[in-house]
């Protein structure tokens, strides 16, 4: 079995068994984390997040802010209210 067969095959596991269709789309958390595109990184695991607590923006380390700015338009205003909080 190629690697993209074993993803397919993993993909449509995972749709069958989907139990997060009713979460909203927004993440509950409102907020957006922009983390490193390091493949050893679980940044759900690592910040304590589930299913639809936040949006991931993954990017190289030295790329972040401009990452953020342009994959995240509306980031500013994200990062603004967590701020004020």
């Amino acid at each position: 079995m190629s690697i993209t067969d074993e993803l397919v095959a993993n993909a449509e596991r995972y749709a069958e068994s989907f139990q997060h269709g009713a979460l909203a789309l927004p993440p509950a958390k409102r907020l957006a984390v922009v983390a490193c595109m390091d493949a050893r990184l679980n940044v759900y695991g690592l910040l304590g997040l589930r299913e639809g607590d936040a949006h991931v923006i993954r990017t190289r380390a030295a790329s972040s802010r401009r990452a953020s700015a342009a994959a995240w338009p509306s980031a500013s205003g994200c990062w603004a209210r967590a701020r004020s909080s």
